[in-house]
């Protein structure tokens, strides 16, 4: 890489603490909706919105402290990090549910649909994710701030 380089000048972002964000921001939210609003879910395309949002937001904390987007193997990293994050919260309810029944009475559960949940949550999560990161935040950044270096 050439001296010059903005990525080779700056010290290497910690992009598992940036990953951090996503079960910080989610499990704070779902607190609070659970208390204000105990009924209320927000179902496949309100976690979509969320998991964008949330994607957007770690795209620009990145670009305020490096004063870039994440390169194609950093953004990858983040995918890979938050859609790990992701799987690993909601295999945590489901089994919850698997084993507490008593605290979910609204949701009949079984072995086979907890194992289904978690590979269609798991593939769901990751395409989702993945076009937060290389889609949505790069787009929606672009407008915000043109005259930043994007990959």
């Amino acid at each position: 890489m050439d001296a010059s380089d903005p990525v080779e000048r700056q010290p290497k972002p910690k992009l598992f603490l940036y990953s951090l964000v996503l079960p910080v921001v989610w499990m704070t939210v779902g607190t609070i909706l659970s208390e204000a609003a105990p009924n209320f879910r927000l179902g496949i395309a309100g976690t979509t919105f969320f998991f964008m949002l949330i994607c957007v937001g770690i795209s620009w904390i990145f670009l305020k402290r490096h004063g870039r987007m994440p390169a194609n193997t950093e953004s990858w990293r983040l995918i890979a990090y938050c859609s790990a994050l992701a799987i690993l919260m909601e295999t945590w309810v489901l089994l919850a549910a698997l084993t507490w029944p008593e605290l979910f009475p609204d949701i009949q559960i079984t072995k086979d649909i907890v194992i289904f949940a978690i590979g269609f949550a798991a593939v769901l999560d990751t395409v989702i994710i993945a076009l937060g990161f290389k889609v949505v935040a790069p787009r929606y950044l672009k407008k915000l701030m043109p005259n930043t270096e994007y990959p």
